[in-house]
């Protein structure tokens, strides 16, 4: 099974825990828990797109949305890690379209943890191929001991070529 000794787990097969909060600069265009469309195993996922139109086209505008997690005690002694599956359909190269994860450290500073553009998968390949899916573990030992957010963070940048499928988790 998943995540043995882990600190926290969560899928979205019965829409989205209560773990989670949402923001987003778009009414329209933000995360959300899907079921029925992309999902890595089950029917359920979270996704950031809009649902009228399959997309994460927003009438041409720029926007960005996270989902954040509710306070977590990180505990000292162990190799602590964030692991999730991701796939997208989005442009490629930098600087559009970043995704990156966040360590806010309760009380403390933000912290980039993880980056589409700059971050390699297994494997060791540094871009991503579209329309697959990608298991990311992020290694968050130097936050042990800490009460930190995790946080996922997609930002279009600019408000050209949104006519993707977006991101699923």
């Amino acid at each position: 099974g998943c995540c043995e000794n882990g600190v926290f787990a969560h899928d979205f097969e019965s829409g989205l825990p209560s773990f989670f909060a949402l923001s987003a600069t778009s009414a329209n265009v933000k995360w959300q828990a899907v079921t029925g469309k992309q999902a890595k195993s089950g029917k359920g996922a979270l996704w950031y797109g809009n649902l009228g139109s399959g997309t994460f086209d927003d009438n041409g505008a720029t926007h960005k949305g996270s989902v954040t997690s509710q306070p977590v005690d990180l505990p000292q002694g162990e190799t602590l890690e964030f692991a999730f599956q991701l796939w997208m359909d989005t442009e490629m190269g930098p600087p559009y379209d970043a995704l990156e994860v966040k360590v806010n450290v309760v009380g403390g500073k933000s912290y980039k943890v993880w980056d589409k553009h700059t971050d390699k998968l297994p494997g060791g390949a540094n871009a991503f191929s579209m329309q697959k899916w990608y298991a990311v573990v992020v290694n968050l030992s130097a936050f042990a001991g800490k009460k930190v957010t995790l946080e996922i963070l997609f930002d279009t940048i600019d408000a050209l070529n949104n006519q993707f499928r977006g991101w699923y988790v």
